[in-house]
């Protein structure tokens, strides 16, 4: 579903979560969230080269 909305709004999205999830967690917490967005984030990025929309 992420992929269908556009090549860059797949960061605002994650962005937007790591934002939220940072007013609620502490910090090992936040370190942990904030891999697994990039990680998220290069899936996606590879996804999108592969098959451009």
């Amino acid at each position: 579903m992420i992929l269908l909305l556009g090549k860059f709004s797949y960061y605002f999205i994650l962005r937007d979560l790591c934002v939220n999830m940072n007013n609620h967690l502490d910090n090992q917490q936040s370190a942990t969230f904030h891999q697994l967005g990039y990680f998220i984030k290069a899936l996606l990025g590879l996804a999108l080269i592969k098959y451009p929309i």
